[in-house]
């Protein structure tokens, strides 16, 4: 019997942020885009992780690309995400509904401290646990990132589903159990929820 359902948040609950973030990254720092992803990319798992700071990211990155960082280069990471910053209501609407079912509800993102703060600060009530990668140490697909989550929201991984738009962070969560959904549209999700008895 699924008592719990938790969410993704990038490319589930909102628009995929990371393509116009890093857009706006390499514009505000001068840098093509593609090297500047690929660079970022490789300390962002732990800027993820709250191992390094956001100004400790940059650093590394100008220190890599020989350039100079603007003077107010510490807060872009939050200021890139706001911009691009996109709720798909759709998805929220299907939260609201499964909270009212009874369900318990969880929001488990891969994500940096500005973001996390700023995505608190939205007061979503619909989720009963948020759990933020910076803030646990762990990201997905880590096993134990799951297990921390489920005993957040006290279920048991069979009696839990998890939805996320990346099939390495599906393939982690079934592993313990956990009943996976591979996002592709609400309309899809749905369906795939009335699989597992959840009826809209």
């Amino acid at each position: 019997m699924i008592k719990a359902i938790i969410f993704d948040l990038g490319n589930v609950l909102i628009d995929d942020p990371e393509p116009r973030m890093y857009g706006y990254y390499a514009e505000k720092l001068g840098i093509e885009r593609s090297l500047l992803e690929k660079t970022a990319k490789k300390n962002a798992i732990n800027l993820q992780k709250g191992i390094i700071s956001e100004a400790e990211l940059w650093e590394r990155v100008a220190d890599e690309l020989n350039i100079n960082l603007p003077e107010d280069y510490v807060d872009i990471w939050l200021e890139g995400f706001v911009k691009t910053f996109s709720e798909r209501k759709d998805v929220f609407k299907l939260v609201t509904k499964v909270k009212k079912m009874g369900y318990k509800t969880a929001m488990l993102s891969n994500t940096e401290k500005p973001i996390a703060s700023f995505i608190r600060a939205q007061d979503y009530k619909d989720f009963d646990v948020f759990v933020f990668s910076c803030e646990v140490g762990m990201v997905k697909p880590e096993s134990n990132i799951y297990k921390y989550t489920l005993k957040q929201l006290d279920v048991k991984a069979q009696e839990t589903i998890f939805i996320d738009d990346r099939e390495e962070n599906i393939e982690g969560a079934e592993k313990l159990g956990i009943k996976g959904i591979l996002f592709k549209g609400v309309d899809s999700l749905k369906r795939k929820l009335d699989s597992f008895g959840i009826n809209f």
